[in-house]
């Protein structure tokens, strides 16, 4: 069974008791694109995709000041990279974390940081 082309999700803004839509630009086809929309999904929350290709058009620079999808718009503003996007949504607090206890997820990090040297 395929899932629908998009979900919407009113999140709730733990400061300020307000919802905000969480859109996710990008293309279906891209392996980092997914790896967001399989984490937002795990975590059960609804949003909507936005299909958009990388391009250089001055409208997506102002959300993606490389070009890059994927893109998360959230209401205090837009956020690149894959990882970026991940420890975001995680720190949005719904369901369980993703990571493990802090001192485990520091030397995760560490490690990957030492990867991408």
């Amino acid at each position: 069974m395929a899932l629908p082309q998009s979900f919407t999700k009113s999140v709730a803004d733990s400061d300020f008791g307000e919802t905000m839509t969480i859109k996710l630009h990008g293309m279906t086809y891209s392996n980092y694109y997914n790896m967001v929309k399989a984490t937002m999904i795990e975590k059960g929350m609804d949003f909507e995709e936005v299909h958009v290709l990388p391009n250089q058009e001055s409208e997506f620079l102002l959300k993606s000041p490389m070009g890059k999808v994927p893109c998360l718009e959230t209401e205090q503003g837009f956020l690149t990279e894959t990882g970026v996007m991940i420890d975001y949504i995680d720190s949005l607090k719904i369901g369980p974390s993703l990571y493990p206890e802090a001192v485990s997820y520091t030397h995760l990090r560490a490690h990957e940081t030492e990867a991408d040297l």
